[in-house]
Formats: structure tokens, sequence, C-alpha cells
């Protein structure tokens, strides 16, 4: 079937996408504002803590927690000039205290409040605030907001719609027991924040976090049982059109307008169209219809991965699920077809998944089936019960819900190992789908003979059976290939410290992990990088001290290690005389774990080796019980990271926050075992002047110096004497508080020089 209006629609999303590849309206839009307030050219001090000003919009959302404007004009309280800036983006406001009730749809606002702008994330596999905020359109924020004055009409229908969504809220916590309330609300309304962070996480875990959405299928439930009642009831095509469609416009407003149910209410009101106008509806020529016109509104909603996904979703419906053929009839039937389906999408959205997540649940074709048939009982259920009085209609949803957590716990304890690969490379993606495209043509061939009844071989009908499985494990294949060379990663945390080494595939070691100034290091930047790495297992975690900056996130990473997947085989710790006192968060949290998964614990201390693939780690402080305490007692490691096809490879020295006194023992081991040169130093104490001596330096001579600190910390960090010293040394030095994080790759080919460079941050390349 020819489709020229799809053709037109694709052709014009790879224009957009194109001409604005590489732009960042938020970025740009913020340096703007920060410029304009400023009265200057725009640096990034403007960035913190935010800038003073007043602004004018119209409010165009509303949350619970905070709402947008739009139309805006901004002006600057602190300069002389009556000069105003203009802006089309929207952007996120805080509620004034005790002026809530004055923001209205459509009314025009008067603020006071302090401008920030958002930022890229510095760590790779962090969440990046400003692509997301890019992505829906949103240039920045206003904080500390003052409530000056409000004028001209508002929209009294939105304003009762959100009125309603708010009753709904209410009565939905009303009869649901809370936890489940909260799950119905985002279902229904499109509230993700009400939903318990441990079921939300249970669902992901599952691969089921989709349903914690408005998702096209309860729109297309909606819709069509309205339509079809009505025409049930007598009325015409058009006027049952009308008014299914009008409801379900109604309902996207109430909620929010959400991509998944732009979508879908814009397929809905094609497909209207169509029946009212005695035309075809093609499926996927409204879903181009409707990319075409956000992608055109938006350009940058290409980056969003609601878009993609729910975009995406339709297509493997609409594409893949043809060629396998649905089953009819009875219940198997229909577990059969929706097994079908979720395979359908899982082709299609794998390399999506994977790029934003960086892993996928394997099992989740097995559960989703055996819980998507019962999301329209669920979804009418629940709205039944909205019915003031109705409240035992319910029952069934609630039930449901049980089934659902039961179903994500049971799995949860078979303790099954998702499909992490990282994030894939550009080139593996689009050989991905080079080859599901191979695929797809070569069935679609079969299909069309199967058509004109022409006889096909059996022979010849295995044989394209075969190749279509090679074809799709190749793909698979493609994806899981990622950069498997040995690597350390000096994370940027702020104040604080965190170094990752990666020695394989799947496998690493962390040196260190926390922060004083950045909450929750281990669940927001540690683990998100070991996915984003696709690092699964770790083979040794070591912690140089107890200090909050070097241990918080290491706690964290036990704590989440279970139930995100991540084995730890064994805690090094530095065996000095008070080590049990000095560690004992770490073993109460060793504690509570079950026996399987609990990581082993050891005291090391100078002159102790351990090995393993592709790394080998020389312990060179502090000497074995030591009377020492806080930073002097950091445990110093020597490590020689090794090539995967070379026995070269490079040396890099961790030693967290020694001290003077720990220094010198550090130096006395090197000394005595011949260690006088590195080409990688992680400067200890974040670069405090009371540490890195030149004594240590002229013995160390490091080539790179990577400091670790926060923006603008209170501490002074790095201090001018400890960067003399290392310019004095001729280290070159980079610092995480200027770069983010600094990642070095060690080439597989073997070779120091040249095949070492820092991948993320730096743009430069770095030849030791």
């Amino acid at each position: 079937m020819k489709r020229p209006l799809l053709a037109v629609c694709i052709f014009l999303v790879c224009v957009c996408a194109g001409l604005n590849y590489g732009k960042s309206p938020g970025e740009e839009t913020g340096k703007l504002v920060a410029g304009f307030l400023a009265g200057e050219e725009m640096t990034e001090d403007l960035y913190d803590p935010g800038i003073p000003c007043v602004l004018t919009g119209t409010v165009s959302e509303k949350t619970d927690k905070y709402f947008f404007v739009h139309s805006i004009s901004i002006q600057n309280n602190l300069s002389k000039h009556q000069d105003v800036l203009h802006l089309s983006n929207e952007m996120i406001i805080e509620y004034p205290p005790g002026d809530e009730d004055q923001i209205r749809y459509g009314r025009t606002v008067w603020l006071e409040g302090t401008f920030r702008s958002f930022s890229h994330a510095t760590n790779p596999g962090e969440f990046d605030q400003l692509n997301y905020y890019d992505s829906i359109g949103v240039c920045g924020k206003l904080v500390d907001v003052r409530f000056l004055q409000g004028g001209g009409q508002f929209s009294q229908v939105r304003e009762w719609l959100y009125q309603r969504r708010c009753r709904l809220r209410e009565r939905l916590y009303h009869v649901f027991p809370k936890q489940q309330a909260g799950v119905l609300c985002a279902m229904l309304l499109g509230e993700k924040g009400e939903t318990d962070r441990e079921i939300k996480d249970l669902f992901q875990r599952n691969g089921l976090i989709h349903i914690l959405s408005i998702s096209g299928m309860h729109i297309t439930l909606i819709g069509m049982g309205l339509y079809s009642l009505l025409r049930r009831m007598g009325v015409p095509i058009w006027a049952g059109a009308v008014c299914s469609g009008a409801i379900l416009i109604f309902y996207g407003l109430m909620t929010g307008m959400s991509v998944s149910a732009t979508r879908a209410i814009g397929m809905f009101l094609l497909h209207m169209l169509g029946r009212s106008l005695f035309r075809t509806y093609d499926m996927l020529t409204a879903l181009g219809v409707m990319a075409a016109c956000l992608v055109l509104k938006n350009p940058f909603c290409l980056s969003n991965s609601g878009f993609l996904l729910s975009f995406l979703s339709v297509t493997g419906i609409g594409v893949i699920f043809p060629l396998f053929g649905s089953r009819k009839g009875g219940i198997l039937g229909g577990l059969w077809n929706s097994l079908l389906a979720g395979m359908s999408i899982q082709i299609v959205t794998l390399p999506v998944q994977l790029w934003f997540y960086y892993e996928v649940p394997y099992w989740s074709l097995l559960v989703n089936p055996m819980v998507l048939p019962l999301m329209g009982g669920l979804v009418v259920s629940a709205m039944l019960a909205c019915i003031p009085g109705a409240g035992f209609l319910g029952t069934p949803a609630g039930g449901i819900l049980w089934y659902v957590e039961t179903l994500c716990q049971w799995v949860d304890r078979l303790s099954l190992q998702p499909f992490r690969t990282g994030r894939p490379s550009a080139k593996a993606i689009l050989g991905y789908y080079c080859l599901i495209g191979g695929i797809w043509l070569l069935w679609y061939g079969i299909g069309r003979l199967r058509k004109r009844k022409k006889r096909l071989d059996r022979k010849w009908m295995a044989g394209a059976g075969g190749l279509t499985l090679l074809l799709f494990f190749l793909g698979v294949w493609a994806l899981s290939f990622f950069s498997t060379n040995s690597s350390v990663a000096f994370l940027d945390v702020g104040q604080g410290d965190c170094t990752v080494i990666q020695t394989s595939a799947d496998t690493g070691v962390v040196y260190d992990c926390g922060s004083m100034n950045k909450k929750n290091v281990g669940e927001n930047i540690l683990i998100p990088y070991l996915k984003y790495r696709g690092i699964c297992h770790l083979s040794g975690v070591f912690v140089s001290h107890g200090d909050r900056d070097h241990i918080s996130g290491v706690l964290e990473l036990i704590q989440l290690a279970e139930e995100e997947h991540v084995i730890i085989d064994c805690i090094y710790l530095p065996d000095i005389e008070n080590a049990m006192e000095e560690y004992h968060s770490i073993f109460a949290l060793l504690s509570e774990m079950s026996d399987e998964r609990r990581p082993g614990v050891s005291f090391v201390s100078a002159g102790m080796e351990l090995s393993g693939e592709g790394v080998s780690v020389e312990v060179v402080g502090p000497p074995k019980g030591a009377d020492w305490e806080g930073n002097t007692a950091s445990l110093c490691l020597n490590v020689r990271l090794e090539s995967g096809k070379s026995q070269e490879g490079m040396n890099i020295l961790l030693v967290g926050d020694v001290s003077r006194e720990g220094e010198a023992a550090v130096m006395n081991y090197m000394e005595r075992h011949g260690l006088t040169g590195v080409e990688l130093l992680k400067v200890s104490h974040h670069g405090s002047k009371n540490a890195t001596s030149a004594e240590f330096l002229g013995l160390v001579r490091p080539r790179i110096a990577v400091i670790s600190c926060g923006r603008k910390n209170s501490y002074g960090h790095p201090h001018e004497e400890t960067m003399e010293r290392l310019d004095e040394a001729g280290a070159k030095v980079l610092r995480t508080d200027e770069l983010g994080a600094i990642i070095f790759s060690l080439s597989p080919s073997g070779g120091v020089q040249g095949g070492i460079r820092a991948s993320w941050a730096c743009e430069e390349e770095n030849q030791l």
C-alpha cells in the first residue's frame, strides 16, 4: 500500500532533525537571559546561584508543585535601564507562598524571583537536565518567587478541568490505599510525582514502567468505548466522532497533554475524521502526521525518550506485528497475540531503551503479556470508582494492582540479570535498524508471494527463517558491542572523590565514592555510570578512609547493589588499628544483606598485591596495623591497567586524602620497591596544600595529575601552593570542577602514547 503522506511526514521530521542537530535552545536562552540580567557578556559564574529578575508571562500549565508560563517578558530589577527581553520558550515556576490561588490558566502574572538556567550533566549516565527540558520546550526556572500582581481574563474551561483533576485525585486517595492511589494517579491523571518510589523502581526493574503513564491504550479504550456506546445508542457517525473526540481532548487537557497522550488523541481524531468522511484510516500514516506535527512545533522532542518510545512502539505494532500473524480464539489466542505484540515493540524500541537506560529486562517479554490484558479492566474499574458512592466498583482495580505488584516481587526473587550493554554507539544502532529493515523486507517479500499463491519450497523457507534469526542476533550483538577498552574515570561528585576503573566489558573496580555537597551520589552518579559503561560486576570496592566525602556513595552502592543488579566480590579496607570502629557503617549494611549477595571484606596494607583481568593492584600504604586514623590512614594504591591485546599499559597512583605523615610512609615504600614514576596521579585531598609535597612529586613524577573538587568549594581547593608544585613538577593538571568527569581509555592495540585520552569532558587528546 502506497503512503505518500507518510513519506512527506518522514521527510519533514528528518529535515527538522538535521537543521537542529547539535543545537541547545535552553543553553542559548539561558546565556541570553543571564547576560541580559547581568548587563554584560555571559560568564559561567552567572549560573550560580541565580540572578534576581522580574518576569511577566501567561500561565500555560499547572501541577501540584509548580506551573509553566509562556509569552515571557523579563526585566532586570537591579538595572537602571528599562529594557525588556522577550522569550518564546516556556519557563517552569515555583508557586509563590500564599498566592497559589492567583495562578490561573491563561492569566498574565507578574512575578519576582531568581532565574536559574539548566545545565548539562557532568558525568556519563547522569540525568541531563538541559537536554530533558530542551525536549519539552522549557528554557529555565524561577525560584524564590514572590507574586506581584495578576491581570487579564483566565480560561474558565482549563481551570475547571484542573479542579476536576484535583477532585479526582482526592477521590482516588479516598477509595484506594495510598500506594495504589499513587499508581492510579500516574495512570489516569498523569501525576507521576504521586507514585511511591519503591513501586516505581519495582516496575522499572521488570519492564512495566510504561504503565505508570497515560498510554495510547488508555486513550484508545476511552475514545473507542465512548464512540461504540454512542453508535449503539443510534447517534450518527459524525456526531459520535465529534462527541468522543471532544471528550478525549478535554481529558488530555485535564491531564497535561503528555507526549504519548497527544500522539494517541491526535491519531484517534484522525481515525474519527476518516470514519466521518467514509475514508480508509491508515495507522502508520496517522502516526507520521502526529510525529511531523509535534516535531514542527518543537524539533528537540526527538531527543525525548517518551516521544521516541511512544512512536516506535506503535511502529512496532504497525510494521513488525503483522509479519507474525495474529491468532484468533479464546484466552490463549489473546495471550499469544499479546506476546507477539510485546516482541514487536521490543524489537523496534530496543536501541532506544539501551540508549537512555543502558539495560533491558529481557523477562519483560513474558511479564507484559501477563499484565497488559488486564489494564483495560483496571482503567474502567478505577474510573467507575471515582463516581461518588461507587467506591466498591474499584475492587477489581485494587485486585489487579495487587496482582501486578506481587508478580513483580516474585520475579525480583529470581535475581535475574538484565540485558545490560551500556550505551550503544550510534553506528551500532544504525547497523541494528539496517538489519531489522533487511529482515522486514525479507518477510514482506515472503508474504507477497503467499498472497499471490506461489508455491514456496520448504527448504527455501527454512533457509529464510534461519537467515532471519541470524540477522536478528547479529543486530542484538551489534547493540551489545560497546567500548570494552580498559579505562579509568574520575567522576564529578562535587567536593568529594570517586574513581571507577573498567577492566573488561562488564567488570570494574571502584575506589572511593562520596561527596560533601551533592546528595545521593551513589544512586545518581556512580550507579548510572556503571550502567552507562555496561559494568555489572565489581571485582573490588576500595575505601581509602571513612570521611563522608569518600564513603557516602559507597554506602549507597552497597545498599542498592542487589536491586540494581550489581555484583560486588569484595570490599577492601585499610588494615589499621581501629578499622572496625572506623567502618562500622559498612559492616552494619553488610549485616542486612542476604548471604548469597553479601560481598566479602578484606583488610589490606602496604605490600599486598591483588590482580584480576586486565588490572593489578599493589597497596603502597598504610603499613599493617598502623595506629593512624582519618586522612593519614588513607588506603593508597598503585594500579597497573593493562590493554586488552598488549602487555603495555599505564600506572595510576590513588592516594585518597593522605596527609604528610602517611605520604612519607608511601614514599618510603615506593622507594624501597622501585616505584618511581607513574603516568597518572590522583592528587591527594582535593589539592590541599597539606599534601602532595615537592619531594613526593619528585619521586612519583606524574605526567597527568587529576584533582577532584567541588566548584567554588568553601575550602578553597585546590590550593595555590599545590598548583604551583604540580606546575614545577611538569604535570598536566585536569580538574573535575572545570571539566566534569575525566575519563581515560587505554587503546587495545597497545602502547600508551596516543592511546589514552580524556573522552568525556576534555575535548583535546591527552598524550602520555
